[in-house]
């Protein structure tokens, strides 16, 4: 059951659908794109990469 919430002329819903498949892929997204930017600035200066 959701509930929505009106404020003013926008009614927003109180909870949100977190089982699709675009959520899953912006979580998968997310992830990437911060866990490869670091896995690489850590290989710039570790050179553990090969």
């Amino acid at each position: 059951m959701t509930q929505t919430v009106n404020v003013g002329t926008w009614t927003y819903p109180e909870t949100l659908e977190r089982t699709g498949p675009s959520y899953q892929a912006y979580h998968i997204l997310h992830f990437l794109l911060v866990v490869v930017p670091l896995v690489a600035g850590f290989d710039k200066f570790f050179h553990q990469k090969t």
